[in-house]
């Protein structure tokens, strides 16, 4: 099928978006899609280009909001520096023995 916009890259635009959102919202990564078959509709062109553009401006906004207000954020909004330098040591004396 032909469609008016790359409906796979629709796809994959709607899934990563709604990925980070949830991952910065709830913590969680969930690589089995709940939204799997309308994912695979979108892939299919049953999304109209007007409403791909609405949604990701939409989910734009919802996660600049969450980097504007790190509180709401499930993630930490900057490394713990010391537990990776720790973590550094650590594996690196453990391999050097």
């Amino acid at each position: 099928k032909q469609f008016v916009y790359d409906s796979k890259h629709a796809c994959h635009l709607v899934r990563l978006l709604r990925m980070g959102y949830e991952i910065l919202s709830e913590g969680k990564v969930i690589v089995e899609r709940p939204d799997a078959k309308e994912l695979f509709a979108i892939r299919n062109g049953e999304w109209s280009y007007e409403k791909v553009i609405a949604f990701a401006t939409e989910m734009d906004e919802k996660l600049n909001d969450l980097y504007q207000h790190p509180e709401k954020c499930a993630v930490p909004y900057a490394p713990n520096e010391k537990f990776l330098n720790d973590l550094c040591q650590d594996i690196t004396e453990g391999w050097w023995g």
